[in-house]
């Protein structure tokens, strides 16, 4: 989305699939990935700058969501199991699930968007307890993206989602 690049030091794969983070395009560090070197963005700096103070994270995996259910009832299958406490453990950062709360949970499409508070420490310094999570599939992968804020700079339960729903559309369009 707008304003947020590719931390390429962050990039990883392996067997169970790749991760990627992105931070701030204005933050980051041009860095040769596969003999790419990233190039500021044309345009006005307003566009090259992040509008909130947040890092966006993707956790793509290599095979589908929840294999053995419909694609037409998965986000749905995937919403109840959330809601009943099942895989509660998975949804925090700090892997407590005695210190994660599901919050709420919206569907919008193929997607379901999760917001969580997680009281335990946080894998990032500073970084607010509460965030949003979705849940989707992208060319036939499972991923999970997710969108964290810092405290003191909380832009809201509202704001957040808006810019996680936009990282979505942006891969969704990557992709298509």
């Amino acid at each position: 989305p707008r304003g947020f690049c590719l931390d390429p030091e962050t990039a990883g794969t392996g067997r169970a699939g790749a991760f990627i983070l992105l931070g701030d395009c204005a933050t980051i560090d041009p860095v040769p990935v596969l003999g790419f070197v990233p190039q500021p963005r044309p345009g006005r700096a307003a566009d090259r700058t992040a509008p909130i103070h947040a890092i966006l994270s993707a956790s793509i995996g290599t095979e589908p969501m929840l294999v053995d259910v419909v694609d037409g009832e998965k986000i749905a299958a995937l919403e109840g199991a959330l809601q009943s406490g099942i895989g509660k453990a998975l949804l925090g950062r700090g892997g407590d699930p005695e210190q994660t709360k599901l919050m709420q949970t919206r569907r919008r499409g193929d997607t379901l968007y999760v917001l969580i508070e997680d009281n335990s420490d946080p894998l990032v310094e500073g970084a607010a307890p509460r965030f949003w999570r979705a849940f989707t599939e992208v060319n036939d992968r499972m991923t999970v993206l997710t969108i964290s804020a810092f405290d003191g700079v909380y832009a809201g339960d509202a704001v957040l989602l808006r810019h996680l729903i936009a990282f979505r559309e942006e891969l969704r369009s990557a992709n298509a």
